[in-house]
């Protein structure tokens, strides 16, 4: 159900992008219901709105990267997706390497990264004089 408040509105819970049909009842609620269509649609995050299907899997994957595409094509919106960077890469020096001389990446498979028109990763790091505790990888 997407709901009115102010000038936006916000979808209660979570669409699963991958699903053609629901999907389509997502961009059907959005022509239904919103005077001027959207400038930016948020998928927050990509793990919810994934439902049973395998974030590991190139194919899901694909499936995931079709529907965003037809979102963004459908409503001319800016589709951004809020997704989380894999644990081997999250406690990564704030020079975006770690030791290996690894970039950060999301999860999953390469497709993603590989069909996105943009990433940006965003790392929590501590603070000069924070003790304990580990970083944690932002989101893309």
């Amino acid at each position: 159900q997407v709901e009115r408040c102010s000038d936006q509105r916000v979808k209660q819970s979570a669409v699963v992008l991958p699903d053609e049909a629901r999907v389509t009842k997502f961009i059907e609620q959005i022509e239904q219901r919103m005077i001027e269509p959207p400038v930016l649609i948020v998928v927050d995050t990509l793990s919810r709105c994934y439902g049973d299907f395998s974030e590991r899997d190139p194919d899901d994957m694909a499936k995931f990267v079709r529907q965003v595409d037809r979102i963004a094509k459908r409503t001319g919106a800016t589709v951004l997706i809020i997704h989380h960077l894999g644990w081997e890469y999250a406690n990564r020096s704030n020079s975006g390497a770690d030791q290996k001389g690894k970039t950060s990446r999301p999860r999953g498979p390469r497709k993603l990264v590989a069909d996105l028109g943009t990433v940006i990763a965003v790392q929590h790091g501590r603070t000069e004089g924070e003790e304990g505790g580990s970083s944690r990888g932002g989101g893309i």
